[in-house]
């Protein structure tokens, strides 16, 4: 790596590796789709439920999103990557949900390593503060819309709920927005 930073091929080397992140998400959505017909006869779930299952995962996710992004920029973009590696892998083997998601294992470690060996810490030159107001408007604007989007069908669109699961989820947007 030169003073002006890595060149093309290194570029490359390092989209690829953090790129085994999408790897696990789309291996985890894969799995969870095909373990459906399992969790529901084992669960009983109905299909809201199973909804849920699937949207569950997302939701956190996408929440997680922004929260890992403004750390990145305060405590190093590796650092954050790796540390999201680990504690994905942590909390999913400790959570349980059956053995399935030891798919992620070897591929979670296989990214750490690869990203202690080839990927540069970097940070932002003037971090955003951290936000907790910000977060938690966020995570409750997706999870109330999340909720009326699978539950609207069952319970009428233009019922009070729904309607007002819409309005809140709009209005924690506009607030985590300002």
């Amino acid at each position: 790596m030169d003073q002006d930073g890595p060149d093309r091929r290194q570029r490359l080397l390092i989209l690829g590796i953090c790129s085994m992140s999408l790897l696990i998400v789309g291996l985890d959505t894969t799995i969870v789709n095909v373990a459906l017909p399992s969790i529901h006869a084992s669960l009983h779930a109905s299909l809201p439920e199973l909804q849920w299952t699937i949207d569950a995962y997302t939701l956190v996710l996408a929440s997680l999103l922004m929260l890992g992004g403004s750390t990145a920029d305060r405590i190093g973009r590796r650092r954050t990557f790796q540390a999201g590696l680990i504690v994905g892998g942590a909390l999913v083997d400790s959570v349980g949900w059956r053995a399935v998601f030891l798919v992620n294992v070897p591929v979670g470690m296989l990214a750490i390593a690869l990203t202690a060996a080839f990927v540069p810490e970097s940070r932002a030159a003037r971090p955003r503060r951290f936000d907790a107001v910000g977060q938690l408007l966020v995570i409750a604007a997706l999870a109330s819309l999340t909720y009326a989007i699978i539950e609207g069908p069952g319970t009428g669109w233009g019922s009070g709920e729904i309607l007002g699961l819409f309005a809140f989820s709009g209005a924690c947007s506009a607030a985590s927005c300002s």
